[in-house]
């Protein structure tokens, strides 16, 4: 088969199968298609090539979990609804920061209680170094309390009193966030959406999506990070 025949053949192949899959999009159950795809690729890990998303708010958020050079005090509260990447700007940013004084804590992990108690000596030796300690604490749900995250609670307010450290709770159902409105004193709320239609567009271009079948896309599935990555990833 000549060079040309080639191209043409693959071209043709190319635009059917976009084709196909748009049909698709419009006619299979949402949840169904999304049952079949993960989200970050294999075992749901994070993919080494993630960034940080370059829409301000995002930045911003980034910025307040990495700049640690200021004082203790507030804590903050970090919502939005499932999927539009709190937990994976959360780690991003975490990691970039590249600080022994941050950890991240998942209440559902079995070693959580020592991600704490370790934490806590660390904030011992805080006052060697210009850092202000900081402990995320991950997929909070106040239907979960346990005494840890209680203590936690009443931690983080002597800390902010003493000037210790900030913690960042990360939360996604209505029902933590009235707790957390009960007793707004010293709580930073932060609201983290979905991405706007330029974004999500350019975010799809980076990952190699053509523009028209780019915003098709966003017409469909719209700025949730979640739905775009499992786009994506059945694309590829």
């Amino acid at each position: 088969m000549s060079p040309l025949i080639f191209r043409e053949s693959s071209r043709l192949s190319l635009q059917h199968g976009r084709y196909k899959l748009s049909q698709r999009f419009y006619t299979q159950n949402f949840k169904k298609f999304l049952e079949n795809i993960s989200l970050f690729g294999p075992n749901n890990t994070f993919s080494k090539n993630m960034k940080i998303i370059n829409q301000e708010d995002h930045q911003n958020i980034a910025k307040l979990i990495a700049n640690r050079n200021k004082p203790a005090e507030s804590c903050y509260l970090l919502f939005g609804p499932r999927g539009v990447g709190k937990s994976v700007l959360a780690t991003l940013a975490s990691e970039s920061a590249k600080s022994e004084y941050m950890k991240y804590l998942l209440p559902t992990y079995y070693d959580y209680k020592e991600t704490f108690h370790e934490f806590e000596r660390l904030t011992e030796k805080r006052w060697m170094v210009n850092y202000t300690p900081l402990l995320i604490i991950d997929d909070f749900k106040v239907d979960h309390l346990d005494d840890l995250i209680k203590v936690i609670q009443h931690s983080a307010k002597v800390a902010l009193q003493n000037g210790s450290y900030n913690v960042m709770f990360i939360i996604d159902d209505k029902k933590s966030l009235e707790f957390f409105m009960d007793d707004i004193t010293l709580m930073e709320f932060i609201y983290l959406g979905d991405l706007n239609e330029d974004v999500a567009l350019s975010y799809l271009y980076d990952h190699q999506v053509d523009r028209d079948f780019a915003k098709k896309i966003y017409e469909i599935f719209g700025g949730r990070i979640s739905d775009l990555n499992q786009v994506i990833n059945y694309l590829t």
